[in-house]
C-alpha cells in the first residue's frame, strides 16, 4: 500500500520566510462541533491548523455525509475550492482547533515572494487528490473489515505518533470518526476492530488505536 503524508506549507521556511507567512495569515480560533464552512459556500479562503482536529466531508444529494478526511497540525483545508464559485466539501472542528487563516490575494503574494512555499502548495493538493482518490476507490470496492484496516493504517501514517517502545499509535480519534470514513455503521466499525484487535494487528483503548503488525494489517484490506 502506498502511505502517504500531507505536507506541511512551512517546512523549509527560512525565519524571514515565516514571518511574511505570519504577517499575512490571521489566527482564528474554534471550538469543537463548529462549522469552518460548508459546502456550496464561497471558497474565499484557506486554512492552515496549527493545533486540534477537524474533518472535512461530502454531503450528498440524498443527505448522507461522508467524511473525506481528518486533518491536525500543518494540515492544509480549503484550498482546492479557491479557484471555483462554491466549495465542494464542509468542514467542522472535531476537538478545539488554532488555525491561520489566508485570503487567494494572500496566496498570490506567498507564490511571488516565497518560493519554497509554491513547492509545498502543490505537494499538499497533490496529496488531496491522491487521498480523495484512496477514500472513493475504497468505499467502492473494499469490505468494511478492509475498509476499517486501510483507514486505521492511513490514519496512523497520516497523524500518528511513536511512543517509548517504538509502537506506532493515534490518539483522538473515535469509531464513529472511523465509520464515518469508511462509509458504515458505528456498530459494523467496532466489530471490524474488534476483529483486528483479536488477531493481534492493532491494540484499541480509550480515543487511541496502537498499531501493533502493520504488514498484518497491510495484508487485511485484500481480504
Amino acid at each position: 500500500m502506498d502511505l502517504f503524508k500531507q505536507k506541511n506549507l512551512l517546512d523549509g521556511l527560512s525565519e524571514t520566510e515565516l514571518k511574511i507567512f505570519r504577517d499575512h495569515a490571521k489566527p482564528r480560533k474554534y471550538r469543537r462541533g463548529t462549522i469552518i464552512f460548508e459546502q456550496e459556500d464561497t471558497g474565499q479562503y484557506t486554512y492552515w491548523i496549527e493545533s486540534g482536529w477537524v474533518k472535512t466531508y461530502y454531503t450528498s444529494l440524498s443527505g448522507k455525509d461522508i467524511t473525506v478526511g481528518l486533518w491536525t497540525t500543518g494540515d492544509l483545508i480549503g484550498a482546492p475550492d479557491l479557484d471555483f464559485e462554491t466549495r465542494l466539501l464542509s468542514a467542522q472542528v472535531i476537538h478545539d482547533a488554532a488555525l491561520l487563516t489566508f485570503s487567494s490575494k494572500d496566496i498570490e503574494f506567498f507564490l511571488s515572494n516565497i518560493p519554497q512555499f509554491s513547492r509545498n502548495l502543490i505537494a499538499a493538493l497533490s496529496f488531496k487528490v491522491r487521498w480523495a482518490t484512496n477514500i472513493f476507490d475504497r468505499l467502492a470496492t473494499e469490505s468494511v473489515l478492509a475498509r476499517v484496516a486501510q483507514t486505521v493504517l492511513s490514519l496512523a501514517h497520516a497523524h500518528g505518533s511513536v511512543d517509548g517502545r517504538d509502537t506506532l499509535f493515534i490518539d483522538s480519534i473515535t469509531h464513529q470518526d472511523i465509520a464515518d470514513m469508511v462509509g458504515a455503521s458505528r456498530p459494523s466499525t467496532s466489530i471490524s476492530l474488534k476483529k483486528l484487535e483479536k488477531s493481534g494487528f492493532i491494540r484499541v483503548s480509550f480515543r487511541r488505536i496502537e498499531i501493533l503488525d502493520p504488514e498484518g494489517l497491510m495484508d487485511r484490506r485484500y481480504e
